[in-house]
């Protein structure tokens, strides 16, 4: 089990999972799936999420969310640019997963499979190697059963 971990996950529910024979696997404290996307790929990754999140959504639909949750202080034109001189930067990835997150860019089961194969597959040799480690658990946890 792969769990967001944004809010406490009732250690019950993660007691009765093990006995079961499931592992448990939870993103670092504070984190949903969206956090460690952006968080965890490189530039590349970055830039493919953001295109994501364009076709889903739509240019205009990004942008003020982007401006919304940051409460102006960010516009999506303004992270981009920023990005090719100097990357991503920690504040705005962080931004990016809070807008990600609240504003359910990718909150769909096929959304998040289109993602995995077309975005984090190809870019996860480059990825955080907590990331990794996170993913490599799973896979094991996967090839186990």
């Amino acid at each position: 089990m792969l769990v967001d971990n944004d809010k406490p996950t009732d250690p019950g529910v993660i007691a009765t999972h093990q006995a079961a024979g499931g592992r448990h696997i939870q993103w670092e404290t504070g984190r949903a799936t969206e956090h460690e996307l952006f968080l965890s790929l490189d530039d590349t990754g970055v830039n493919a999420l953001i295109a994501r999140a364009v076709t889903l959504h739509g240019q205009e639909s990004v942008a003020d969310s982007i401006r919304i949750c940051s409460g102006g202080a960010f516009t999506l034109n303004g992270i981009q640019g920023e990005a090719l001189s100097n990357g991503f930067q920690p504040n705005v990835r962080q931004l990016l997963g809070d807008v990600a997150h609240k504003s359910r860019w990718f909150k769909q089961q096929g959304i998040f499979e289109g993602i995995a194969r077309d975005i984090v597959g190809p870019r996860f040799a480059q990825a955080s190697p907590g990331f990794q480690q996170h993913m490599n658990n799973l896979f094991g946890w996967a090839h186990e059963h």
